[in-house]
């Protein structure tokens, strides 16, 4: 895997061009990747179980999970699409 620009673009080792949604551009997310690759390993498990996948799948729907409440929570704060974090100062009304 090579990085283009670190949070944005990559190229995987067999030349395929992966972009993240940014600003003003079109692309994939954190959570669509992460989807791809639990649908992946389920389908695998159907063939060969194994332990590991399965703690590896686990910890891909907690990684999902979490990020759902992330999105939740900056909804309500009013951050989500913004590039303003969680945890930054904030003014008083």
């Amino acid at each position: 895997m090579q990085v283009i620009e670190r949070g944005k673009t990559y190229i995987t080792d067999d030349g395929q061009s992966i972009s993240f949604v940014t600003s003003g551009q079109r692309g994939t997310t954190n959570e669509e990747l992460l989807a791809i690759v639990l649908d992946r390993i389920e389908l695998q498990q159907t063939q060969v179980l194994s332990r590991k996948a399965t703690m590896a799948a686990n910890s891909i729907r907690e990684a999902l999970y979490r990020l759902g409440e992330r999105e939740a929570q900056r909804q309500r704060d009013g951050l989500l699409g913004t590039a303003v974090s969680e945890h930054a100062p904030r003014e008083q009304a």
